[in-house]
């Protein structure tokens, strides 16, 4: 699997074991995924993660990782950031090249970092990249379907994980 670091994605893809790596307590855990009950707690949401920057963000990044499953996190990133900078008046060229990059890290089957997208989903955004007509709300649907997969497979091991 890719390391591949997103600028201003404020995940630190590379974050590595250490005991040291909680925010208010000392894990004795040893692993970086873990920040203490004190943080996350049994209501914390996803969308609470996903949002904030820094420790919490990067502990949720370093379990999906250990997990094998750090793709699903790097895609909605991805659209994420193609969503706002669409919205900030970025360019077509460079809105052109930012959904091609999706497309060939996260959405081809033979992606590096491929997430499991339906496969009528995946020819919609393979031929409308090709053909040009991105717009803000191309990817979407599949930065809608990435959360939900870390929703489903990830979240609530990782909230667990820290109590």
């Amino acid at each position: 699997m890719s390391k591949v670091g997103k600028k201003g994605s404020g995940i630190d893809w590379n974050a590595t074991a250490s005991p040291n790596f909680s925010l208010k307590k000392k894990s004795t855990r040893g692993d970086a995924s873990y920040v203490g009950p004190q943080v996350v707690s049994e209501k914390t949401t996803l969308e609470e993660v996903l949002d904030r920057k820094g420790v919490i963000r990067n502990a949720f990044a370093a379990f999906v990782r250990e997990r094998f499953a750090a793709e699903s996190l790097m895609m909605y990133e991805a659209c994420v950031d193609y969503k706002e900078k669409a919205e900030a008046g970025t360019g077509a060229e460079e809105l052109a090249a930012m959904g091609k990059k999706i497309v060939e890290e996260h959405v081809l089957d033979t992606a590096p970092n491929a997430v499991d997208l339906p496969h009528t989903l995946q020819i919609f955004l393979v031929q409308t990249v090709k053909n040009g007509e991105c717009d803000k709300h191309t990817f979407d649907k599949a930065c809608g379907i990435s959360k939900e997969l870390l929703r489903a497979n990830f979240f609530n091991k990782f909230v667990d994980a820290q109590q």
